[in-house]
């Protein structure tokens, strides 16, 4: 018979927020919320043609009784914005989140919001990039800076901050260095010159130095407060140079005695999934989640399961959406873990690897419980 995951609780360990006032969306705003592309004809003339994209929509027109992509556009238009994420939300038990704030617009809900309107627990992951950059347009010296940035980051948990994050993969890639306090001291100026331009961005056009001096330092002081680190790996903006995302550039990191206490995530991770399994199954602090290959992949997604599964630890593997902007992005991303996570369990079952009950703790831990007791998340059980 195997094992149905419908009713299992989601906990969401990666997402962002949702834009407010979803019926002023237009079909492209929605159609961009499931593409890493900025170009308007990929987005227009291709994306449509993602099976992905037609399985999502197909799901929806179950759901609502209707079909194509029109008619489910508008449907969705016609129905109150709080019944219908709810409504989505609820179907696939979507029971908490921890939301990434650093992707937002001047129309993104806040993180209060997003726990109001959907009736659900979230949480923060603070940027690590977005508070660096903060604090260089307000330091005006290096000691100021450190000062400023490392305060805010020992806050930890009194701002509802769950974990921290970088996204130094698209900010260069993952062949992160350590660099003496001499040399990231000398590009203050040039860097604080540079914060006061339009969309300043750390990490972007200079020699990196300061910019990797303080990512390692948040890496430290995320160990100190028992805050995990999320790390963006293979896709997830087009920013990002593929080929400079390999989680395998990090090992150094993995094995720094400076860093033994603090708890890696490595995000999404295709097409580096064995990749990451493998950093999984050595290194203690290490763990992986798939969300956004999970959707965007949504049609080979048991086969990336099944690459996690084959080296990671179960208690390594956690689930998340990687949405953004409308809630069928999550809601997306929750409904193709369980149905693709289910098919890769019943695989196991079936080729005598493990037992059915096995494959329901299996599923509760990748589904709720790892993210539940890494976080140290309160209110859940």
């Amino acid at each position: 018979m195997g094992i149905d995951l419908k009713t299992f609780i989601f906990i969401d360990q990666h997402c962002h927020p949702l834009r407010k006032r979803q019926q002023q969306l237009d079909l492209l705003d929605f159609r961009k919320s499931f593409s890493e592309s900025r170009s308007i004809s990929q987005i227009e003339d291709h994306l449509p043609t993602s099976v992905f994209y037609m399985d999502m929509l197909n799901r929806l027109g179950d759901l609502f009784e209707v079909y194509g992509e029109k008619e489910v556009f508008a449907k969705r238009q016609t129905l109150p914005e709080k019944e219908y994420l709810n409504r989505l939300w609820d179907q696939v038990s979507i029971g908490g989140m921890i939301i990434d704030d650093g992707f937002v617009t001047s129309d993104s809900m806040t993180i209060d919001e997003m726990a109001n309107i959907s009736q659900r627990p979230a949480w923060r992951c603070l940027r690590i990039e977005s508070l660096l950059e903060e604090s260089i347009s307000k330091a005006g010296s290096f000691d100021e800076l450190m000062r400023i940035y490392r305060d805010r980051l020992g806050q930890g948990k009194t701002d509802n901050v769950v974990a921290l994050k970088t996204i130094a993969g698209y900010r260069g890639g993952l062949d992160l260095r350590v660099v003496p306090e001499d040399t990231a001291r000398k590009e203050f100026d040039s860097l604080k010159s540079k914060s006061a331009e339009a969309n300043f961005r750390i990490g972007v056009g200079d020699t990196g130095n300061l910019y990797h001096y303080a990512l390692l330092e948040a890496f430290e002081i995320a160990g100190a407060s028992n805050l995990p680190v999320q790390m963006h790996t293979g896709i997830g903006d087009d920013d990002g140079d593929l080929r400079k995302t390999n989680p395998l550039a990090l090992r150094d990191i993995f094995i720094s005695e400076r860093f033994a206490k603090t708890n890696f995530v490595l995000l999404h991770c295709y097409p580096y999934v064995s990749e990451a399994a493998y950093l999984c199954s050595i290194y203690p602090n290490v763990y992986m989640d798939l969300s956004l290959s999970i959707s965007f992949a949504s049609p080979y997604a048991r086969y990336l399961l099944r690459q996690a599964l084959s080296m990671a630890p179960t208690s390594k593997i956690l689930a998340a959406s990687d949405g953004h902007t409308v809630p069928e992005a999550h809601w997306y991303g929750a409904l193709s873990w369980k149905r693709e996570l289910s098919i890769a369990l019943n695989s196991l079952i079936s080729a005598g690897l493990i037992y059915e009950e096995q494959a329901h703790d299996i599923a509760a831990a990748i589904l709720h419980d790892n993210a539940r007791k890494l976080y140290n998340l309160e209110g859940l059980v």
